[in-house]
Order: C-alpha cells, then sequence, then structure tokens
C-alpha cells in the first residue's frame, strides 16, 4: 500500500475536467424536453401516456450526466489522496532505517543492539545525474513547501565502532527497495591523518538539463595515513532536498575528532613521557648558558 502511494506522489497528475461541449447538448436537450412537456401539458397538447415518456426521458439524461463525470470524480479523488510531503518525508527515512541501515550494519557484520545511535549517521542526497548501467528510475517531483522529493538517492551510512570508523555506500531506488552500487571502506581511528569538511564543485549534469551542473556540494573528508580518503556527500543546495533530508554531520565530526584526540592521548600516555628533572648546578652535567 505504502509504495502505491509513493509512486502516485510522484507521478499521479491532476486529472483535467471533461469534454464541456457534450455535456451542453445533453443540458440543453434535457431542458428542450422539459419545456415542451410543461408547455403541453398547460395547453392540453402532450396526451397522458406520453407525459411519462417524456419524464423518463428526463431522468435518463441526469443519470447520463452523472455518469459522464463518474471517471473524472474518480480519477480527482485518488489524486487528493496522495500522500503529504511530511508524510513522504517520514517514509523516506523509515525506509532508510530499515533497508539501507540494515544493510550497512550486515556487511559489516555489527549487532544493531550492541551500537549507540549517536554512533552512526545515515547520509542521504539526492541522486540526479546519469549513473552508466544505473535502471532505477530517477525523477523528482515539487512539493508544496518548494522542496523536491526525489525517486533516487545516494546514501553513506557513518558507523563509529569501538576500533575503526566504517562506511558503506549505495544507490537507493526507493520505488522498489533495491540497492546497489555497495561500497564499504574501514579506517582504524590510529590511521587517519585528517578530517576535513567543506564545500567542493560538482562537475555532473542534472539528469533532465545536460547544461545545468550541479554545482557545490558538501564533503566530509576522512584520510588516512596512506592517503586513502573517505568521501562522504552531506548537502547539495541546488537540488533543494527536504529538510529532513539534509541530515547535520557536526555531531558525529565532533564525536570522531573526540575519540581520535582521547586515542592520541592514550598513545602519549603509553610513553609514559616526563618532564626532565633538574639538574644540579655542582654535577659534570651542568651546561652554562
Amino acid at each position: 500500500m505504502k509504495s502505491i502511494q509513493i509512486n502516485n506522489y510522484f507521478y499521479l497528475e491532476r486529472p483535467s475536467e471533461p469534454e464541456k461541449k457534450g455535456l451542453y447538448y445533453i443540458a440543453i436537450i434535457m431542458f428542450g424536453i422539459s419545456f415542451l412537456l410543461l408547455i403541453g401539458m398547460l395547453i392540453g397538447f402532450l396526451s397522458f401516456p406520453l407525459i411519462p415518456f417524456g419524464i423518463v426521458a428526463i431522468l435518463a439524461g441526469i443519470y447520463f450526466l452523472k455518469e459522464w463525470n463518474k471517471p473524472y470524480l474518480a480519477q480527482l479523488a485518488r489524486y487528493e489522496s496522495r500522500p503529504t510531503d511530511q508524510e513522504m518525508d517520514n517514509w523516506l527515512l523509515e525506509d532508510l532505517q530499515s533497508i539501507v541501515k540494515a544493510r550497512a550494519f550486515e556487511r559489516f557484520d555489527i549487532d544493531k543492539k550492541r551500537l549507540d545511535d549517536e554512533r552512526y549517521l545515515i547520509l542521504p542526497t539526492p541522486l540526479y545525474w546519469k549513473v552508466p548501467g544505473y535502471f532505477g528510475r530517477i525523477y523528482r517531483k515539487r512539493g508544496n513547501d518548494g522542496a523536491y522529493r526525489y525517486t533516487s538517492w545516494s546514501v553513506d551510512v557513518l558507523i563509529l565502532t569501538k576500533n575503526y570508523v566504517s562506511v558503506f555506500g549505495c544507490v537507493f531506488d526507493w520505488l522498489s527497495g533495491s540497492v546497489t552500487y555497495e561500497e564499504t571502506n574501514e579506517f582504524f581511528y590510529n590511521d587517519i591523518s585528517s578530517i576535513k569538511t567543506g564545500y567542493e564543485e560538482f562537475e555532473k549534469s542534472m539528469f533532465d538539463n545536460e547544461e545545468s551542473k550541479i554545482g557545490e556540494i558538501f564533503k566530509l573528508k576522512i584520510v588516512n595515513a596512506s592517503g586513502d580518503v573517505m568521501a562522504l556527500f552531506s548537502d547539495i543546495p541546488k537540488l533543494a532536498a527536504p529538510g529532513a533530508t539534509r541530515m547535520k554531520i557536526e555531531s558525529v565530526v565532533s564525536k570522531l575528532r573526540l575519540m581520535l584526540r582521547n586515542r592520541r592521548n592514550e598513545e602519549d600516555t603509553e610513553f609514559d613521557l616526563k618532564p626532565e628533572k633538574n639538574i644540579d648546578k655542582g654535577s659534570d652535567n651542568e651546561v652554562n648558558e
């Protein structure tokens, strides 16, 4: 049922009202019959047996008018029963949790019951550029709030475990619920050399307009000592996604940096670094200024 509603949100268009021309003809004919019946009865021109025939004709016309409009009213009711923008956002977040996050935890063999919510973050960004070999539907619909909802998403799941940071990346086809283009990467905390955030130019073109570039994209970059990079998308302003999907990564980045600092401090403690002892003035090791 939910999948049908999601499809309806994206693809149902408001139906056009039926042509009025045929309705006008029917209304004129009904009015003419009613007028002639009334005049005929007043002047005694019509005999009684013809009166029921006229009444039946009028009733038939009314029924025809009702049936004429019935398909349009049914389509209109279906269109107006589409989910709201807020319902769509809530359903997307639910599916990211139940489908994408579950798949990420499965790939890394992580027991989700043993991981606090603060130790992972789902980063969905709209997929609105051409991807070679991708057969999912790439489409978007503008909501009443001005934001766009998308059928396909590029999703990263960032997971902070005890000893390492893990990233699961994929393409999520929301309409079918399928997860493709899966990628995984892991860095031990001790191997991480830097964490960077900021906007960069993204050279891909808009799916529906090759002349228009995607533009700036906000990235989180985690770099290890060997130079390998984990690059995670966080926001693409030009695609105007709903606020509910534009995740704030500051808290996770702060937590990751704190964990790295704590690790560094633990390493320093293991070396048992102590301040130099004062040198006696009378000893042979005295250093003159």
